[in-house]
């Protein structure tokens, strides 16, 4: 992150310039707005004369630390702090605080295939879901146990070059309500 910067726009045409040196911010901000109120200076000349004295004026008055003691105490730009999305498995995940793999692996099964709605999950849908929260990956012998307990099954409607596909038994289910339900 630079320590100075400024952001000039002008119709279409934006010019953005940061730096960490003073210095070259201060030579750099003081051309740029010479070059504007140069061009104001033109335009000042096809208004009247009336107009004209007072316009110079204001601008003879202005210098670089005026104009931006101004732009510090009223700033024209709006903040707006980035809104992160809330993902809605880690929030359904802490609520049930899973204590073993076999319980993290059911929990985002009954995930999977009831919230998300899929017909059935394959063991890198459940780590994808998984592995970001626990960093640990739900592997084979976690994939097995669970098959062997009863609670998946694999689906026999997906064709045989695709990944396996798993899906929830009542089993399952039965056990994500009597060990996981809060």
């Amino acid at each position: 992150m630079y320590n100075y910067y400024f952001k000039i726009k002008k119709n279409e045409l934006e010019f953005e310039f940061s730096t960490d040196n003073l210095e070259i911010f201060n030579e750099k901000s003081s051309y740029y707005l010479e070059k504007i109120f140069e061009q104001k200076e033109e335009n000042i000349k096809k208004i009247p004369y009336e107009e004209k004295n007072d316009i110079k004026t204001q601008f003879s008055q202005v210098s670089f630390e005026k104009k931006l003691e101004e732009a510090m105490e009223n700033p024209k730009t709006n903040v707006i702090e980035k809104q992160f999305e809330t993902d809605a498995f880690k929030t359904f995940y802490f609520e049930k605080n899973p204590q073993s793999n076999l319980k993290r692996f059911i929990l985002c099964a009954f995930y999977l295939q009831t919230i998300e709605n899929l017909k059935s999950f394959t063991l890198k849908q459940i780590n994808n879901k998984i592995y970001p929260i626990t960093n640990f990956p739900i592997d084979h012998p976690i994939l097995e146990e669970a098959m062997a307990c009863g609670y998946i099954k694999l689906d026999e409607d997906e064709s045989i070059n695709s990944p396996k596909h798993y899906i929830l038994t009542q089993e399952g289910i039965d056990y994500y309500e009597n060990e996981l339900k809060v």
